[in-house]
């Protein structure tokens, strides 16, 4: 009876050791997906950091670009605003020369009046030029500011994203870690249980293995005692018919 017991106990745990192992094993193709799945988070992060730096070199060229534009209209400007500051020492020179020449040829004052009105009109588009070269200087400017703005802008922007887009993948990852800590102490513990059943199940055996050792011994004590009392039976029957065969021979 004890010996059926074990194995009863033992079929009983049976079910139990198949149904850990199988969810060992799904709890380590779990494990193993999850890190996998953190491997692609790290390496999208990664490619995320370099797209960021690729952003940060190419706003630095534009930046540099700009610059550079921006020194040669300065320059342009600084250029044109010497020959406009030149512009009138020559025309002084030119008017002294001109009262020069009025004073050496007074014949000739419908020439000079001529010139007066072609001095007029150089005035008039020396004016006019600087006026549009001012102009142009204050839209290059506005403009420079304008594209200033929207690099600005845009920096912010993108820098914006990207802080939320790590602040999530930090987030996730940091999920994800907690998910694998957890699974690994579940793993553990599941381990741990596996063993203490296997240790039980070990114990099973051997406790069985001891019943049918004590079971079979009882068989055969229990054989050779019966094999004893048909012995003695048969002796005794042999003594009983001794007599009567002494009898019958006489």
């Amino acid at each position: 009876e004890e010996a059926d017991k074990g194995e009863r106990r033992f079929d009983e745990l049976r079910p139990l050791i198949d149904h850990i192992a199988a969810q060992t094993e799904r709890n380590a193709s779990v494990v193993q997906a999850a890190r996998e799945s953190i491997e692609g988070l790290r390496a999208e992060l990664d490619e995320t950091r370099r797209g960021l730096q690729l952003s940060e070199d190419a706003i630095k060229i534009v930046e540099q670009d700009f610059r550079r534009r921006i020194a040669e209209v300065s320059q342009e400007s600084l250029n044109a605003s010497a020959r406009i500051d030149e512009l009138p020492a020559i025309f002084d020179r030119h008017a002294v020369a001109i009262e020069d020449m009025r004073d050496s040829i007074a014949h000739l004052d419908p020439l000079f009046d001529a010139l007066g009105v072609a001095d007029a009109r150089l005035q008039e588009k020396i004016s006019r030029f600087a006026a549009q070269s001012a102009e142009r200087d204050d839209l290059i400017d506005e403009q420079i500011d304008e594209i200033r703005r929207q690099i600005q802008t845009q920096w912010h922007d993108l820098r914006q994203s990207i802080d939320q887009r790590d602040e999530w993948l930090g987030q996730r990852l940091g999920d994800l870690d907690d998910i694998d800590r957890e699974l690994a102490s579940r793993t553990t513990a599941l381990e741990t249980r596996i063993e203490e059943t296997r240790e039980l199940s070990g114990q099973l055996r051997r406790e069985l293995w001891v019943l049918h050792e004590s079971r079979s011994r009882m068989r055969l004590e229990q054989a050779q005692a019966e094999l004893e009392s048909v012995a003695d039976a048969r002796r005794a029957t042999e003594q009983e018919l001794a007599p009567e065969r002494r009898e019958a021979g006489t």
